[in-house]
């Protein structure tokens, strides 16, 4: 509140002091936070995993609805890891900041099933150790293949598929989608 210069405000005036120091001094606000925040806590805090817990074992009380194959039309229901792990703009290429993150979500490794490549599939973020979590089956990559804007893109998708991984390709202009159905089945008590 020293810095708005408030003194109780009530959440109008205080918004309204917080979006014009926004505008005019956004160079004290970040020196604000990096006094108060690890200059680069973003490099691996932006990792969001999506599923059940990690027990040892794909959901042994449970099944999932998953593609029956190529061959069959369908779906059919058994044992199968489903988490998704995103890694938004994580820097995972530099050991130091991979290991622990590695480390971190490790007890996740047969669940996740999808990993979000780090900053848009980008080489330079990527290293092939994000590929070795156990059920680890598909890697996304969020970003328009077309114009070329993600640094080593094509080169991070190489490496995935030669670890032996599926890819996808996914933008935001709806020319490529991805679309996992799964369903649970909940036995009675």
């Amino acid at each position: 509140m020293l810095e708005l210069d408030l003194n109780n405000p009530d959440s109008n005036t205080f918004a309204i002091a917080l979006l014009d120091k926004l505008r005019s001094d956004r160079k004290r606000l970040i020196e604000l936070y990096n006094d108060h925040f690890e200059v680069g806590q973003n490099a691996v805090s932006m990792s969001l995993y999506s599923g059940p817990e990690g027990r040892g074992a794909p959901q042994e009380s449970s099944q999932w609805l998953i593609p029956a194959g190529r061959d069959r039309i369908g779906y059919h229901m058994q044992r199968s890891p489903v988490g998704w792990l995103g890694t938004g703009d994580s820097k995972l290429k530099q050991s130091a900041r991979r290991k622990p993150w590695l480390n971190f979500f490790d007890p996740l490794s047969r669940e996740i099933f999808v990993l979000s490549l780090p900053h848009h599939g980008s080489s330079k973020d990527f290293h092939e150790e994000l590929l070795g979590f156990d059920a680890l089956r598909i890697a996304v990559a969020t970003t328009i293949r077309d114009r070329h804007r993600v640094a080593g893109l094509e080169d991070t998708l190489g490496r995935v598929s030669a670890a032996g991984k599926d890819y996808k390709v996914v933008d935001d202009k709806a020319e490529s989608e991805l679309v996992l159905q799964c369903g649970r089945l909940i036995k009675p008590a």
